[in-house]
């Protein structure tokens, strides 16, 4: 289970550069590829699996998980 009390801002820092829209595959791949924590990547690979439009996306997704 993600950890579900990852500050939104260290999900931000992580992908900060990612080109959007992407897949959550995407996602995981570029934060793997960019040594984010482990935390930040366990939840990224916790979102529903669809096109992500922007960061905005992201966000959303992981508060819909808590």
């Amino acid at each position: 289970m993600p950890d579900l009390s990852v500050d939104p801002a260290d999900v931000r820092r992580c992908l900060r550069g990612l080109s959007f829209p992407c897949t959550r595959e995407e996602v995981v791949r570029y934060a793997l590829d960019h040594d984010c924590l482990p935390q930040v990547v366990d939840l990224l690979m916790s979102l529903p699996d669809e096109r992500l439009n922007s960061m905005a996306d992201v966000i959303e997704n992981m508060r819909e998980l808590g």
